[in-house]
């Protein structure tokens, strides 16, 4: 994958100081919980397999096209950061904050995301396919062309989210808040979906 370019290590580094002591002397470490050294492999490779990366700030950083399949992010601080075209296939993102990153073309095939906050991300044509996305935060995401086999949108906060020219018949929807959705031009919802989704006021044609 090669490394990843220096913006993103001087960023990277500037958090590994952070975990030095705050004086000299001082025995006691932050408790941040995610491997240094596996940090470390991700800022000098770009290549993070089943890396534990719970808890870590990794907002704002450009990783793109990273391989972090099966990697541990719960909890992990997203925010903002680029992960267009990103392996995160099997990885574990409950509960992180993914608010406005940047998916798009993602992969998170089977990838555990119940309880993350990705209000306002970009999921443009990010394969979702077996993703359990269940009680995650969408408001205001961008989930259009996104292929969403078997996804697990179960208690997800939809609200103004588009996942408009989606194919939706294998996606699970319920207990879902579709206020301002945007499902035109989906296929498979059912005729009752619809019907109840326009009563919650979803967009449909």
């Amino acid at each position: 994958m090669g490394c990843i370019k220096k913006p993103l290590l001087a960023a990277a580094l500037g958090v590994l100081v952070g975990l030095m002591p705050m004086a000299p002397g001082m025995q006691e470490r932050p408790a941040y919980g995610y491997s240094e050294a596996d940090l470390k492999r991700l800022i000098e490779a770009g290549d993070c397999v089943e890396c534990d990366l719970h808890a870590a700030n990794l907002s704002n950083l450009n990783l793109s096209g990273v391989n972090l399949e099966r990697a541990n992010l719960t909890g992990a601080n997203l925010s903002g950061t680029k992960l267009i075209g990103t392996r995160l296939d099997g990885a574990n993102l409950g509960g992180a904050n993914l608010h406005g990153a940047s998916l798009e073309e993602a992969f998170l095939v089977n990838a555990k995301v119940s309880g993350a906050n990705l209000a306002g991300a970009n999921l443009r044509r990010t394969n979702l396919q077996d993703a359990d996305l269940s009680s995650a935060n969408l408001s205001g995401a961008n989930l259009s062309g996104a292929y969403m086999s078997n996804t697990k949108l179960t208690g997800a906060n939809l609200h103004n989210a588009n996942l408009s020219g989606n194919d939706l018949s294998s996606t699970f929807l319920s207990g879902a808040n579709v206020y301002g959705t945007d499902f035109r031009n989906t296929s498979g919802l059912t005729d009752e979906q619809i019907a109840e989704y326009k009563k919650r006021g979803a967009k449909l044609n």
